[in-house]
């Protein structure tokens, strides 16, 4: 199987974006999801995201913040109203939240041990790939696709995942993520 670790913001919008999108979109937040989701996602990065799904076969598992505040269906749903076609198979955990001791570290690592945590519950991934604004992946970081949260998504980010889909994956982890 192959995987896409999925970041949102930054990603699927971008500062271009929001200074671009439709001002009527802006006024029309009512608190819901739905609303959330056209006021948030921007539908051009949706439509690069489709086309890696395409290419690749590749499933999302969300790795954004957005997780610690919706479900899995509420992340998908959203996508699927902004034309997302792909499957949402997962969320990785929040370690964050478990108050890491050395926080410098963490900003050097932190996503990237949240994403590792999920490959070691679930063995069997054949490729992945970073979909990304920040770097904090630690020894992940040559499976990051570094998109600019200034552009967000686009064509030569996906370029760039298919290619790393084709590079095999050497796992450097010989000792299981510590959990705390």
């Amino acid at each position: 199987m192959r995987i896409v670790f999925l970041d949102i913001d930054g990603v699927l919008n971008s500062v271009d974006w929001f200074k671009r999108r439709d001002p009527a979109v802006r006024k029309e937040r009512d608190g819901s999801d739905e609303s959330y989701a056209m006021c948030q996602i921007d539908d051009l990065a949706i439509g690069q995201l489709n086309r890696l799904v395409a290419e690749t076969g590749a499933k999302m598992v969300i790795s954004s913040t957005w997780r610690k505040y919706w479900s899995q269906e509420a992340i998908l749903g959203m996508l699927r109203l902004r034309g997302f076609t792909g499957e949402v198979i997962g969320m990785t955990l929040d370690l964050w939240s478990r108050k890491m001791e050395e926080v410098a570290v963490w900003r050097e690592v932190g996503r990237g041990l949240e994403i590792q945590a999920w490959m070691e519950d679930h063995p069997g991934t054949e490729s992945f790939v970073i979909l990304d604004d920040d770097s904090d992946m630690g020894l992940l970081r040559p499976r990051l696709t570094h998109v600019a949260n200034e552009s967000g998504l686009c064509a030569s980010h996906v370029e760039e995942a298919v290619r790393l889909f084709g590079v095999p994956w050497e796992d450097p982890f010989r000792a299981p993520v510590l959990r705390l």
